[in-house]
């Protein structure tokens, strides 16, 4: 299906900065948004998948499903990246602290916000506010979002194993990060594995694993593909992947399937597929891009992006209820992504001028 000669049996060195970098965060953090945004109106008209509202948000979240592993699939080219020499401890100093600070200090804005909320309408506990703060910790999810900040910090603490790994056996990166994956796409989709991973899903500690053949994968693939001479059979295989997924969502969900959004999974074999066909294309574009203002923009800001656009749409949603029940998902969903990326840029940009606040975003 592709050129083989595009694959090198050596790995270079990356410049300094490449561009692609910078749209492969801005595009992915901007369909971020998109999904979160998405899956409201799937949920909101989930009682009818056959109305043009619920089929709007399916067909959107659907086509965004690929953000998420490709984030970790940008973070698996940079982190295990053979030319770096740093030791286990340079890693450790650089990385941790930059991830671990925002983690620490939004998990415990949104604890905190969540607890308000619930106590202005039940009245002051304090003891709720621990047990939120124990069980959001714990199970890594303190929001539904930043479950990605804790799964990031396991990929983390292997990735120093995963260089040696790599080293070792630098011929074979790419059928080992194919091979993790396939496993992880196979184990997602048999029902003997389905409580193990849902216990694995509930625990920070773990939640890393179901990601390593993506992160492998992204290292693979960056350091070892050349220019493709066309990018269009991994275009149409992205775009049949979307299809199949809001198809595949449709039908579990009118046959009352006890995993109705099973094709939703960033590790159903559709997801796999698309994720893997955009990440190609952006390599294969990664000579071809040049330096954009608004893409460094949102490429700088990505991490605040990520972390404040929740909040944003939380407070949308719940103060201007009515309205966003009164507007067609056709018109919600675009006018609602563009505004929370622009409020979230705004903000974080605000933030990042406070000395005190600048490690947060």
């Amino acid at each position: 299906m592709y050129d083989t000669k595009w694959l090198k049996s050596t790995m270079p060195k990356l410049k300094i900065h490449e561009p692609i970098f910078d749209y492969m965060r801005a595009i992915a953090v901007c369909a971020v948004v998109a999904l979160h945004t998405s899956a409201i109106v799937v949920v909101k008209y989930i009682s009818n998948p056959d109305s043009f509202g619920w089929w709007t948000g399916n067909v959107v979240n659907s086509m965004v499903r690929w953000c998420v592993p490709v984030f970790v699939m940008l973070s698996g080219a940079l982190l295990l990246d053979p030319s770096k020499s740093e030791t286990a401890t340079e890693f450790f100093r650089k990385r941790i602290n930059r991830i671990l600070i925002p983690l620490v200090f939004w998990s415990l804005v949104y604890i905190i916000l969540a607890w308000v909320f619930h106590s202005m309408q039940s009245g002051f506990n304090f003891i709720e506010l621990l047990r939120r703060l124990v069980t959001g910790l714990l199970s890594g999810r303190p929001h539904y979002h930043l479950w990605f900040l804790f799964m990031i910090i396991g990929l983390y603490a292997i990735t120093p194993i995963l260089r040696l790994i790599l080293k070792r056996f630098h011929s074979y990166c790419l059928y080992i990060g194919l091979g993790c994956l396939a496993l992880t796409v196979y184990a997602t989709g048999m029902q003997w594995t389905e409580n193990i991973i849902i216990m694995a899903r509930k625990i920070f500690a773990t939640q890393f694993i179901e990601f390593i053949g993506y992160f492998i994968l992204g290292s693979a693939l960056f350091h070892n593909l050349r220019k493709q001479k066309t990018l269009w059979p991994f275009i149409a295989l992205a775009l049949l992947s979307m299809f199949t997924t809001a198809h595949g969502t449709y039908n579990q969900i009118i046959n009352n399937h006890p995993v109705p959004f099973y094709f939703y999974s960033y590790n159903s074999p559709f997801v796999a597929v698309m994720v893997v066909s955009i990440f190609i294309v952006f390599c294969g574009l990664r000579d071809t891009l040049k330096v954009n203002k608004m893409i460094t923009v949102l490429s700088d800001n990505s991490l605040g992006i990520y972390i404040i656009h929740a909040a944003l749409l939380d407070i949308i949603t719940q103060s201007m209820y009515r309205l966003c029940v009164m507007i067609h998902p056709v018109l919600f969903i675009p006018t609602a992504v563009v505004l929370l990326i622009a409020l979230s840029v705004c903000i974080s940009i605000g933030i990042r001028k406070i000395p005190i606040m600048r490690k947060v975003v």
